[in-house]
């Protein structure tokens, strides 16, 4: 059963909260009102390395292995992740022991989390720029193409030449999908 563990707030960030379970940890980031905004959730699934699967409506879906840092008592650290573009992502045994653990959880946290595991795609588009991480939510408006956030942000690519420019200026033009209210 998740229990609330402490946690220090980030000045000037989104207000996040902190549960725990023996194999799952969960982050969970809420907008202004309150209502949940983004999560991550840690796990470890026997005979596997522990993994952390993010979810953002700016980032769309991330899925990184973790190199743990962790001391006793402590979760570990986001500073020890690497990307893991070609991972699967084990919806069912995540989603098993999600329930295993969420009774901890109040029902606007459970529903939250739970929904958007229930609609990860298992496939995540791979960046079609470096080819080596997961596409985040940034596309060019002009050709299509999916990028990763460090690429949709390096400034080489910003001013990369565009197979379908989206206006007069050749370059690629970032969009963002976000979520439907």
């Amino acid at each position: 059963m998740f229990q609330e563990g402490e946690i220090d707030q980030k000045r000037d960030a989104m207000p996040r909260r902190f549960f725990w379970d023996t194999d799952i940890s969960l982050f969970v980031w809420y907008d202004p009102r309150g209502t949940p905004w983004g999560f991550q959730l840690i796990y470890k699934l026997p005979g596997y390395p522990s993994m952390a699967v993010t979810w953002t409506p700016l980032e769309g879906w991330l899925h990184h292995l973790l190199v743990e840092s962790r001391r006793p008592g402590q979760w570990p650290s986001t500073t020890g992740m690497r990307s893991t573009a070609s991972a699967y992502f084990d919806k069912p045994r995540v989603l098993d022991l999600l329930k295993s653990a969420w009774r901890g959880l109040a029902p606007q946290e459970r529903v939250f989390v739970f929904d958007k595991l229930v609609a990860h795609p298992n496939d995540m588009e791979v960046c079609g720029f470096c080819k080596d991480k997961r596409a985040a939510s940034s596309f060019c408006a002009g050709c299509g193409l999916r990028a990763c956030t460090a690429c949709a942000h390096t400034p080489e690519l910003r001013g990369a030449k565009c197979p379908k420019p989206h206006s007069s200026v050749p370059v690629h033009a970032w969009a963002h999908e976000l979520p439907e209210d």
